[in-house]
């Protein structure tokens, strides 16, 4: 009898030790949960102030952006009106000095040779950057 009473001591004896293993588990688990949820707060306080500012940083390009296009109008403007003045008195050109614009075009296309790839691809980078300046004057004169 008391045999038996040792066993069945022995065995809940292993049945406790495997649940303190399990709950010592359990609560390692529970400690790297909690230190994720701290690291996720703290990386969700940060997107609102990298949300405003990103939002600040648009804002001012926008900003620049249409002062830039505001002189660019004006600088565009005057030139054309000078221009125009140029014509009005008879002189197609300034004394001692190149024509404000030219009426022959600026790129030579009498070459016989192709453009290498760099070359091909200053010039789509040089349009593409013309016709985004273009873009934003036309923006900036429908507002």
């Amino acid at each position: 009898m008391e045999s038996k009473i040792m066993n069945a001591l022995a065995v809940r004896t292993e049945k406790v030790k495997v649940i303190i293993i399990k709950l010592e588990n359990t609560d390692k688990q529970v400690n790297d949960l909690l230190s994720e949820k701290s690291a996720m707060k703290s990386y969700i306080t940060d997107v609102p102030s990298m949300h405003s500012d990103i939002i600040e940083t648009r804002d001012s390009t926008v900003t620049i952006r249409k002062h830039l296009a505001e002189k660019l109008r004006h600088v565009f403007a005057m030139l054309h009106r000078l221009e125009a003045k140029l014509i009005v008195k008879g002189e197609s050109e300034p004394k001692g000095k190149e024509k404000l614009f030219s009426k022959e075009p600026t790129i030579d296309h009498s070459e016989d040779e192709e453009p290498d790839e760099n070359e091909h691809k200053r010039r789509k980078a040089r349009e593409a950057e013309m016709d985004e300046h273009q873009r934003i004057v036309l923006e900036d004169e429908v507002k």
